[in-house]
C-alpha cells in the first residue's frame, strides 16, 4: 500500500499467510481504509521506519512502514492500536 502526502510517499508492506493478506486487502478495498494504492507484491522505496507484528484469532500479519517523513515514534503510535 502506498500514499502520498506533502510530496512524501509512505509505503506499508504487509506480509503473512496469503489468505490473511488477501482478506486484509479485500477489506481495505471495500472500506477505503487506504488513501492511496493497494498493490500485490512489495513495491516500496525509502528507508524502513518501523515494523509491527499483529496476531489475533489465529491470524498473523507483519507490517513494515517505509519512506515518507514519519519518525519511528510516530510510526509506533500508528501501530499502538493494532492487536
Amino acid at each position: 500500500m502506498s500514499a502520498t502526502a506533502n510530496g512524501q510517499t509512505t509505503y506499508v508492506v504487509v506480509s503473512g499467510n496469503p489468505d490473511d493478506v488477501a482478506q486484509m486487502k479485500a477489506y481495505c478495498e471495500q472500506n477505503h481504509c487506504v488513501a492511496g494504492q493497494i498493490e500485490d507484491g512489495d513495491h516500496h522505496s525509502g528507508n524502513l521506519i518501523c515494523e509491527h507484528d499483529s496476531a489475533k484469532n489465529g491470524h498473523h500479519l507483519h507490517f513494515a512502514l517505509y519512506g515518507g517523513s514519519l519518525s519511528p515514534a510516530q510510526c509506533e503510535q500508528i501501530f499502538a492500536s493494532f492487536p
